[in-house]
C-alpha cells in the first residue's frame, strides 16, 4: 500500500501537536497515522472543488428573449436544495447553467431554514433535491443529481 500524506491546517491545542503551521497526516484514517477527510481539510477541498468548477467552465445555452422568458417563468416553481461543496450538487447546479435556467438554489449550510423545509418536504437531509411545484398547489420532490439533470434536460433543452 502507498502511503499518502495529507496537510491539515488545524488549530489542535493539544501539547505536542503542530499548530496553524499545518501538520502531515497519511489518508488512511483519521488519526496522526491517517485519515480520511476531516472537519479540518474540508475547507481546503472546498476550495479547490470552487476552482475546478470555475476553470472547466462551458457557454450556456442561449435562447430567443421569449423562449427565456418562458423558461423563466416556468423555473418559478422550482427550487435546488444544495450545499456548496457537494460535487452531485454542482454537477446539477453546471448543468442548470448550461441550460440557461434561473432557478432558486437554497444552500442547506448556509440557512437552517432551507435544511428545516428539505427534510419537512421531502422526507430526508438529502441532497441536492429539486422541489418542483405543482399547478395545485403540491410539491414533489426529486433526488439524484441524474434524475434532476435528466428531468431539466427533457423538460428546458432545445433542440437543434
Amino acid at each position: 500500500e502507498k502511503n499518502r500524506f495529507r496537510i491539515s491546517l488545524s488549530s489542535n491545542k493539544k501539547p505536542g501537536h503542530a499548530g496553524k503551521e499545518g501538520v502531515v497526516r497519511s489518508a488512511s484514517s483519521g488519526t496522526a497515522r491517517g485519515g480520511s477527510f476531516d472537519s479540518r481539510t474540508m475547507p481546503i477541498l472546498v476550495y479547490l472543488i470552487l476552482i475546478w468548477d470555475k476553470l472547466t467552465r462551458r457557454r450556456p445555452l442561449v435562447r430567443q428573449p421569449d423562449a427565456q422568458a418562458r423558461a423563466d417563468a416556468e423555473t418559478k416553481t422550482l427550487a435546488l436544495y444544495h450545499f456548496r461543496a457537494c460535487p452531485y450538487c454542482r454537477k446539477v447546479r453546471r448543468d442548470i447553467r448550461l441550460l440557461g435556467l434561473h432557478i432558486e438554489e437554497r444552500d442547506i449550510k448556509e440557512e437552517p431554514r432551507h435544511q428545516a423545509e428539505l427534510v419537512a418536504g421531502g422526507g430526508k437531509k438529502q441532497v441536492p433535491c429539486l422541489r418542483i411545484g405543482e399547478p395545485d398547489g403540491t410539491a414533489r420532490w426529486m433526488y439524484e443529481s441524474r434524475a434532476i439533470s435528466g428531468y431539466l434536460r427533457s423538460r428546458f433543452a432545445v433542440s437543434p
